[in-house]
């Protein structure tokens, strides 16, 4: 005992960067032999191991890493001497796997857990990090066992788990539709919800409303008495409006908060951008109140011994966790505290030495490491989950191993802290920011196509870009974007902006515009009744306590007034982007805007959770690293994914 503090001080100490390891995968390594016996000597004076031997330990961590057997792929040998997980999500989809298959006894969860794996530890996993969840899912999927995994939870996990995604993730909407009808079934507000929504679309523009694809399909054992007991209630059967992206929750073992779970949890990889618009939430609300009507007429027939829908065989992993049925508050034992995860914005691959000859188990952090697999690895083909008949979407597939691509134009994801900059998206320090409904990774497609002189088409950052976003092949960015009609600059934005200028407004077509000396538009609004003058002093007001200005009319450069939506949205917000970053970076010339921002050369590591820059210190720009915008974003929930830039 007297001898583990100082080598717990020394190995805590040490620098050990396998070179074989992405920075977010997780190795266990079973057994750990010392590569250089007696090295280590217990000193007060010796504050870190000798160099040769943190290099030994790397070449064996090295070796091992290289080795490692993959239980997200399959079967691991009995004599493993070491498990790799791409990153936690898929740690964490491999353990939900072997708990509901009873299958925890194996060596590596035995060493991360000190207690049994059961329903209590596996919500305290999920619940800390639930930016996860969603990428659990879509593992789970990928291996044809979401559905029997969240079967085994419970209603009231299955919605803890849901209410715990949306609020990471900001679903404002969506959280406001699920909470006021599903959890708190207010019947009065859901009714209330779906009058007041009943002439609205149930999915966005431009897509068909989803049908009923049980009925489509000609199922008739499991659902046929689900659709008889909806006819029968006088109400037209409705599907939730995920199931055309998510066929696997129409599993007729799932409830409904269960199907919900997977539902929402899989659109967030399969199609996030159609998960964030209000046509969607209020679809769920049409799905929820037939589906509340349902259930209102079973509870009263199951008074009278008819069986209820959604009681299952299985038991609940509430009560044999011993959990609160109705607590949201899951307390378990939690991973081994010296097992650390990236909670703190940072990459850290966590190296988990089971034993080794000295006796304990120890932790390594490590924060710049490289991957095991080359850099021009690709998804490889994996075959969709299979679907009901009549659903047009596909899954996308589950990355095997780590996706690294190469790029010219490494500078497009500081867009991101653009984005966060301008208050357009939140970050982890926002969180409940609900943004744009434009998908963050169209908004850097976008931005970047305009902002750049030449966009370099065959670059493969933009198919990456593609995907992040949902888009299918041929799909446009930005398809689906409604942005309003009318426009009126943030006040704050113009802090950048503090001298005085000229500022000339116009009428034209029933509109009055107002652009700003630095030539982007300020107000681009709908003309009302009231004198003009009267409308322009009205509604630059409110910018007069951000900076001085006078007010002229005059001609003003045209925005866009004959093109679409889309387009109309990048003319009001381009030019200002453009002023505010040839500010930031001290440019007059457009040229050289473009070439300092976005032509960096770097390499892009993807996880189903993270995403990963890594640029040469060299050759960041001063002008950059001023500006701000080389800052990690980290968590960002529009993205669904932990960004980071690496400077090497």
């Amino acid at each position: 005992m007297a001898a583990r503090f100082p080598i717990e001080n020394m190995l805590n100490a040490a620098q050990i960067h396998p070179h074989g390891l992405s920075p977010q995968a997780i190795v266990i390594i079973r057994k750990l032999q010392d590569p250089r016996p007696g090295t280590l000597r217990l000193s007060k004076t010796e504050m870190r191991p000798p160099w040769v031997w943190e290099e030994a330990v790397t070449a064996s961590i090295d070796r091992l890493a290289r080795g490692a057997a993959r239980p997200a792929l399959g079967h691991v040998p009995d004599d493993a001497e070491a498990v790799l997980f791409l990153d936690r999500s898929e740690l964490l989809a491999c353990l939900a796997r072997d708990w509901s298959q009873g299958k925890t006894v194996q060596w590596w969860w035995k060493s991360l857990f000190r207690n049994p794996v059961t329903a209590g530890v596996l919500m305290h996993e999920l619940l800390e990090t639930p930016e996860y969840c969603p990428a659990v899912l879509r593992i789970l999927a990928e291996q044809g066992k979401a559905a029997s995994v969240v079967a085994k939870l419970s209603r009231n996990e299955a919605v803890a788990i849901l209410r715990a995604i949306t609020q990471k993730f900001w679903l404002g909407k969506v959280q406001a539709a699920l909470e006021g009808q599903l959890i708190n079934k207010e019947k009065g507000r859901a009714e209330s919800t779906d009058d007041r929504e009943k002439d609205e679309p149930v999915l966005s523009s431009g897509t068909e409303r989803t049908t009923n694809l049980n009925e489509e399909s000609g199922a008739q054992n499991d659902t046929s008495d689900l659709n008889s007991e909806r006819r029968s209630a006088g109400r037209k059967p409705i599907s939730p409006p995920w199931l055309r992206f998510v066929p696997e929750s129409a599993a007729p073992l799932l409830g409904p908060e269960q199907q919900a779970l997977i539902g929402i949890g899989l659109m967030l990889t399969r199609a996030p951008a159609e998960i964030r618009k209000k046509s969607f939430a209020v679809a769920i609300g049409h799905w929820k109140a037939a589906d509340s009507s349902l259930s209102e007429k079973r509870q009263s027939e199951s008074k009278t011994g008819s069986k209820e829908l959604n009681s299952r065989s299985e038991p609940s992993a509430c009560r044999h966790s011993g959990l609160d049925p109705e607590s949201s508050d899951f307390s378990a034992e939690p991973l081994d505290s010296r097992f650390r995860w990236n909670d703190e914005r940072t990459s850290l691959t966590t190296v988990r030495l089971r034993e080794h000859e000295l006796g304990k188990e120890e932790s390594v952090e490590e924060r710049k490491t490289f991957s095991l697999v080359e850099s021009d690895s690709a998804i490889p083909d994996i075959q969709s989950p299979r679907q009901p008949e009549g659903a047009v979407e596909t899954a996308p597939p589950v990355l095997q191993n780590e996706l690294v691509i190469e790029t010219e134009l490494g500078g497009l994801f500081y867009l991101i802290n653009l984005g966060l900059y301008l208050g357009l998206y939140g970050d982890f320090t926002t969180p409940r920011a609900p943004g744009i409904d434009l998908d963050i990774w169209d908004f850097v497609t976008l931005l970047g196509r305009e902002l750049m002189n030449d966009a370099v088409p065959n670059d493969p950052v933009w198919p990456l870009l593609a995907t992040f976003a949902g888009r299918r092949e041929g799909e446009a960015p930005g398809t689906g974007f409604d942005p309003p009609d009318e426009w009126r600059l943030p006040p704050a934005w113009l802090k950048a902006f503090p001298e005085e200028g000229l500022w000339r407004w116009h009428t034209q077509e029933g509109r009055l515009k107002v652009v700003h000396g630095d030539g982007f538009p300020v107000l681009d609004v709908l003309r009302t009744d009231e004198d003009v003058e009267d409308q322009v002093e009205r509604e630059t007001r409110e910018y007069t306590a951000t900076t001085p200005f006078m007010l002229k009319r005059g001609p003003v450069a045209a925005h866009g007034e004959h093109d679409g939506p889309l387009e109309i949205w990048l003319c009001r917000h381009v030019p200002y982007v453009q002023a505010r970053l040839m500010r930031a970076l001290g440019y007059s010339i457009e040229e050289r805007l473009s070439l300092v921002l976005f032509r960096h050369r770097a390499r892009v590591r993807v996880t189903e959770t993270h995403l990963d820059v890594h640029f040469a210190l060299a050759d960041l720009p001063i002008e950059i690293r001023i500006a701000g915008l080389d800052r990690d974003p980290g968590w960002v929930p529009a993205a669904g994914r932990y960004v980071k830039f690496h400077y090497e």
